[in-house]
């Protein structure tokens, strides 16, 4: 018998060899904290507009038997799982899996399993484990040659992905993103302005820690303040966020940094090859008043960020109708200049890493409003400030990276 499930969906691409590359042994979603999870034993159907997004399930496998109903129970649940699944963006199963001839019986056959993807960052991971026969401990290669007879492709994610000894899995990337799983992410878009740098005491040995590796930085002096913002009116709750960034330029100490060439990144205006040239700048989740010194924020909804000078990327998007605090703003975009990383700054943790920013230079379209220098208060982790803004500089839009293509067949590792 055969029986479709989410998590022969998640791994099909991985056992099929479909662009599925960077194969490293498995590690739980970057996601993770962010996941309420939802228990549901074997009979359970969660509901199918569940909103959760990730959505985070755990399963309860254990009484699946002929002679009780609980395999009934067991199939006819699978159908509205798979279908949940398939809606969400980022989505992490984690079950158990009992099989035994009568209730009360010694499973003949177990295992614990632990699957997830990420339609954003375009990466997954899945892993099987605990495998026992007859209760006593087993190889996956012992248990995937008891289900084979049974269902061929199941054997198959067990003997590819099973873990002894606490080892094994797999963490791959899918080798494709969905850009439409973009305007799910929490992340705003944001307008940022320079700044006539204020007074202000350099901070040096700041330790930053990214997907490009650790650094250690010297943060110098305030440069811009980024507003959150509503582009093109997809979202006119944005300029409420209290969550604004202030970017302070930095020089990275050590190690000394490489550069990234060919690197591919997209956001709502298509997809860019662009080279990462060096750090520059690090954006501080920062709170804002126009009229004096506002507390620091407390429990900011979003990340540091460490970014990046790019170049050789190139694109033009004209008339962009941008609204924040500031006001509204018709701005023309033009090459990307910036990427941003969400950065774990001195051990203080990073909420999502797959919510980065790329950011276009901007400036105010012709033949419109301009925009009012003005000043503002602002206040962060390194303190207050008494910010003059002079002008837009840059758009930065949620984005992400693309990897590369992948081998045709990759090797997970053991």
């Amino acid at each position: 018998m055969r029986i479709p499930r989410p998590l022969v969906a998640i791994v099909a691409l991985a056992l099929a060899g479909v662009a599925v590359a960077q194969v490293a042994p498995y590690v739980d979603p970057p996601f993770r904290d962010q996941c309420v999870v939802h228990h549901y034993d074997e009979g359970e159907a969660p509901p199918i507009d569940l909103p959760d997004d990730p959505l985070c399930v755990e399963y309860e496998k254990r009484d699946i038997t002929a002679s009780n109903g609980g395999a009934v129970r067991f199939l006819a649940a699978e159908p509205a799982r798979f279908a949940l699944a398939l809606q969400k963006c980022r989505y992490w199963q984690q079950d158990h899996w009992r099989i035994q001839a009568q209730p009360g019986d010694t499973p003949i056959i177990g295992w614990d399993g632990s699957y997830w993807y990420d339609r954003v960052a375009g990466t997954g991971a899945a892993i099987t484990r605990n495998f026992t026969v007859a209760g006593q401990p087993a190889s996956p290669s012992q248990v995937a040659a008891l289900i084979a007879p049974l269902d061929p492709e199941l054997a198959a994610v067990i003997d590819t992905y099973g873990a002894a000894g606490g080892g094994g899995g797999a963490s791959f990337a899918l080798g494709f993103n969905d850009p439409s799983c973009l305007g799910a992410r929490l992340l705003n878009h944001f307008q940022c302005y320079q700044l006539k740098p204020p007074s202000f005491v350099a901070r040096p040995g700041v330790q930053l820690d990214d997907r490009f590796g650790p650094g250690t930085v010297d943060v110098r002096r305030p440069v811009a303040l980024c507003n959150p913002a509503n582009k093109n009116d997809e979202d006119p709750s944005a300029p409420g966020d209290p969550d604004h960034l202030v970017a302070y330029q930095i020089r990275q100490r050590t190690p000394a940094f490489v550069r990234r060439t060919g690197v591919r990144v997209a956001d709502q205006f298509g997809t860019f090859v662009l080279d990462v040239v060096k750090p520059d700048l690090l954006l501080v989740p920062s709170a804002k008043s126009h009229d004096s010194t506002p507390p620091q924020p407390t429990a900011p909804a979003v990340d540091h960020f460490k970014c990046y000078k790019t170049a050789r990327a190139r694109g033009r998007v004209d008339a962009v109708t941008v609204q924040d605090q500031f006001g509204t703003l018709t701005v023309d975009l033009r090459k990307p200049v910036r990427l941003c990383i969400p950065a774990d700054k001195n051990g203080e943790g990073i909420q999502d890493a797959a919510a980065l920013l790329l950011c276009h230079k901007a400036r105010v379209s012709r033949h419109t409003s301009p925009f009012t220098p003005l000043t503002v208060f602002t206040n962060n982790q390194f303190g207050g400030l008494v910010a003059p803004v002079q002008k837009p500089r840059e758009l930065c839009i949620p984005a992400l990276l693309d990897p590369a293509p992948a081998p045709a067949t990759p090797t997970p590792t053991p």
